[in-house]
């Protein structure tokens, strides 16, 4: 019997926590994040909101937060609201739609509320905008960036040249990322799978047409991509 698995590379910076006994999940994080200092004048503010939006805004923003006053922590995405609840951090606000258009629809902005938005410089900037509109005071402060992940990219170029079954694209960044290196038609036969309307929009510019999940997570995903197997061939993999 052939226990074959069909491979599919994830190119998220963070380490995947999902499984598939069907498929070989492989992580090649196209991008990685550097840090930026955060700017210490947030110290001397007092906060109605911390708005984190990712989890690596969690995980570069923990040396900082019991420094800061804030009074409720609003945020996009249930990993990003595990990261601060793992960590003992109650979130008093999540969208049910994980993307910033979802948070724009939801969250009741309020003017004259001050929000500390610290966020990587490549986020859209559709919420800061959003606030200050509405009339709050948005600290936004750049957190981190992403840069390419030269050895992930190396690995790409492998697998590319394998019969990969598919590759899934979580951010805008990773799409530059492999858009810098390889071709539209290196990824002729191969699932295209995008979270977010933006991720996905980037492909169709790059002359890729992706599937997108139900919902934004890794494991609406591989639903997704279980379903896409053919199940008459099940044994074979």
């Amino acid at each position: 019997m052939n226990h074959y698995k069909p491979i599919v590379v994830t190119t998220q910076s963070r380490t995947p926590t999902v499984h598939s006994d069907l498929m070989e999940l492989v992580h090649l994080p196209l991008i990685t994040v550097e840090p930026f200092a955060l700017d210490e004048s947030v110290f001397e503010e007092t906060y109605d909101w911390l708005l984190l939006t990712s989890p690596n805004a969690v995980e570069f923003f923990m040396p900082y937060i019991d420094r800061v006053d804030w009074k409720k922590i609003a945020t996009i995405g249930r990993k990003t609201s595990e990261a601060l609840e793992e960590r003992g951090y109650h979130v008093d606000f999540e969208p049910t739609e994980y993307t910033q258009e979802g948070f724009m629809a939801e969250f009741e902005a309020k003017k004259g509320e001050r929000l500390l938005y610290p966020v990587s410089k490549n986020a859209r900037p559709l919420i800061y905008k959003h606030l200050l509109k509405a009339g709050c005071q948005v600290d936004r402060h750049f957190l981190y960036h992403p840069v390419e992940n030269d050895k992930s990219l190396k690995d790409m170029r492998v697998l590319l040249k394998k019969d990969l079954f598919a590759v899934i694209f979580l951010s805008p960044s990773g799409v530059r990322a492999f858009q810098e290196h390889f071709s539209a038609f290196e990824l002729d036969g191969v699932l295209a799978i995008a979270i977010g309307h933006v991720t996905a929009t980037a492909l169709m510019e790059f002359g890729i047409e992706p599937m997108q999940p139900e919902k934004a997570t890794m494991e609406s995903i591989m639903n997704l991509l279980e379903n896409r197997i053919d199940w008459r061939a099940r044994d074979e993999f």
